[in-house]
């Protein structure tokens, strides 16, 4: 009994290990490329210019927007995890489509693309 309640527990810790990292830029990259997706990197700067805003104060790990015909999205990893959670937070039920989180990078555009994620 011991031992089943052990590998549940190294179970459940590796779960939530897996689910709160976030990944690497190249990694989400070579996920929308592999799925026919051209991918363009951003600065902080670049945002505005697609009518995104966050704080002035956030740090930005990196930022990309993947394209396919007419499906967009949008990836922002910032450095900090409350951030991260700020931003989620602010946008989660705004006009960008679906958001998502995944460790401290935020993924929203539509759907299908989100999905990927």
């Amino acid at each position: 009994m011991k031992k089943i309640a052990i590998i549940m527990a190294v179970l459940a810790i590796g779960i939530v290990a897996m689910c709160a990292c976030t990944p690497s830029s190249d990694d989400l990259k070579k996920k929308f490329e592999d799925n026919k997706y051209g991918v363009v990197l951003l600065e902080a700067k670049d945002l505005q210019k697609y009518g995104i805003s966050v704080a002035e104060d956030a740090e930005i790990d990196y930022a990309f927007m993947a394209t396919k015909l007419t499906n967009t999205v949008f990836v922002i990893a910032f450095k900090e995890g409350n951030d991260a959670s700020d931003y989620y937070n602010s946008i989660k039920d705004s006009k960008y489509g679906k958001v998502a989180k995944k460790g401290n990078a935020v993924i929203f555009g539509d759907e299908e693309s989100v999905n990927l994620i």
